[in-house]
């Protein structure tokens, strides 16, 4: 179908030039948040027994699935945010309304069961002798309504408003801020440490995105 629509032909050197130039700041990105979302683990391979990490890594999965429910919804809002913004809309700004509605109600409707819901699964996922993974699933889960949150106000409101570099320089300053805290947390506090920065570099990116929406005037100066 596509091959009848259009004509099939190589690209040139300069705009695969392009692509790669305007792509670069979202690759960082997406390696910045990696930085703070992947690592803690690792870091406390170095600082805690076999078996705690085994706590935090499986209390870390129950809430990353928990957060996977976010990817679909914010990869159907995106394109329509992004033409919004590209046309000025004065529809831009009660769109993204209903976006962050949806979006942080679903999230912190996540966040509440796994808070309720916790102690009872934990025993029937991963069997008895494992309840130190229910307070991690419970301070990692307050994480969800923020990640909700930054992808509002980074993904649906600043890419599409031109601020790639701003949204990458927060999520690396994050991704750095991170590696040094949790390595800091694991050697004084162990997981429950490590799982108290989840939540924390998520609300620190949320206000560091707020922050720099405001003095790039997109919240003042436009329609919010």
């Amino acid at each position: 179908y596509m091959c009848r629509q259009f004509a099939f032909h190589l690209p040139d050197f300069p705009v695969i030039k392009e692509a790669l130039q305007d792509g670069w700041s979202l690759f960082l990105s997406r390696g910045a948040i990696n930085m703070y979302t992947r690592t803690n683990t690792f870091i406390l391979g170095f600082f805690v027994p076999a078996d705690a990490i085994g706590m935090y890594n499986g209390g870390e999965k129950v809430v990353k699935a928990s957060n996977r429910i976010l990817t679909p919804l914010s990869e159907t809002f995106f394109p329509r945010m992004s033409e919004y913004a590209g046309s000025n809309s004065s529809k831009e700004g009660e769109f993204r309304k209903k976006v962050a509605l949806v979006m942080i109600g679903i999230a912190s409707l996540a966040c509440i069961v796994l808070l309720g819901v916790a102690p009872y699964a934990v025993p029937l996922i991963f069997g008895e002798g494992y309840d130190r993974i229910t307070p991690v699933i419970q301070i990692m889960a307050l994480s969800l309504p923020f990640v909700a949150v930054n992808n509002v106000l980074g993904v649906q409101w600043m890419i599409p408003h031109g601020l790639d570099t701003v949204y990458q320089n927060i999520l690396i300053t994050a991704g750095i801020l991170n590696l040094v805290l949790a390595v800091l947390l694991a050697w004084l506090v162990g997981i429950y440490g490590v799982a108290v920065l989840v939540p924390s570099i998520e609300a620190m990116v949320g206000i560091m995105m707020g922050v720099s929406l405001y003095r790039h005037n997109k919240i003042s100066g436009y329609p919010s």
